[in-house]
């Protein structure tokens, strides 16, 4: 049984293209990781202002009841 195989000029162009094609997807996942990591500090912000503000109308809701503010 004899085993094709591509002539050795042809590997090394074949192992440099595979070569720049992995340098282009490891450069697509870097940028994926970081619009992921972007987008997740994004919506860390927006919960904690959120957080806050739903503290601070609670906080406001209870003071009301107590008398401690006036009712709006």
């Amino acid at each position: 049984m004899t085993l094709l195989t591509a002539p050795p000029e042809a590997r090394t162009t074949t192992r440099s293209a595979d070569e720049r094609l992995l340098r282009v997807l490891a450069r697509l996942l870097e940028r994926a990781a970081d619009d992921i990591h972007r987008r997740r500090a994004c919506a860390d912000e927006r919960a904690a202002r959120l957080d806050a503000y739903v503290a601070q109308r609670s906080t406001g809701t209870a003071a009301r009841q107590l008398g401690l503010l006036p009712r709006s």
